[in-house]
C-alpha cells in the first residue's frame, strides 16, 4: 500500500485547505448581494405585497410560478386601488420579518401605517 510522504500530505492539506477558501469567497460574493440591498420602503398608504422568491429551489419553482401566474394575470381593476409591491423574499428578509412572513411565496395587504391587515 501506497503511503504519502510528508511533502505529499502537506501539499494535499494546503489543496484542500485553498479549495475551501475558495468556496468560502464565491458564497460570499454570491451572498454580498443581499447584504447590501436598500431595506424595502413602504409609502404611507394601503398597499398589497407580494413576497416571492426570485431564484426558488426545485421544489418551490412550481409554486412560484403558478402564484406569479395568479398575480400577473389579474385585471387591472381588480387592484386599482392597491399598489402591488412585489418583493423578493430573500433579499428583503429583514422586512419581511418584521411584518410577520416566514415564506414565499406569500400575499398581504397592508394599512397605511404599514400594519398587515390581511395575509
Amino acid at each position: 500500500m501506497d503511503r504519502l510522504t510528508r511533502q505529499q500530505r502537506h501539499a494535499l492539506l494546503l489543496g484542500f485547505g485553498g479549495l475551501l477558501l475558495i468556496v468560502s469567497g464565491l458564497k460570499f460574493v454570491l451572498q454580498w448581494d443581499s447584504l447590501v440591498t436598500q431595506p424595502f420602503q413602504l409609502q404611507d398608504e394601503p398597499a398589497l405585497l407580494f413576497f416571492t422568491l426570485e431564484e426558488p429551489c426545485e421544489c418551490m419553482q412550481g409554486i412560484v410560478l403558478s402564484a406569479e401566474s395568479q398575480i400577473e394575470n389579474w385585471p387591472e381593476s381588480a387592484r386599482a386601488f392597491l399598489p402591488l409591491y412585489r418583493i423578493d423574499f430573500e433579499r428583503q428578509k429583514r422586512f419581511a420579518s418584521d411584518h410577520g412572513i416566514y415564506r414565499a411565496p406569500c400575499l398581504a395587504i397592508v394599512n397605511e401605517d404599514g400594519e398587515i391587515i390581511y395575509q
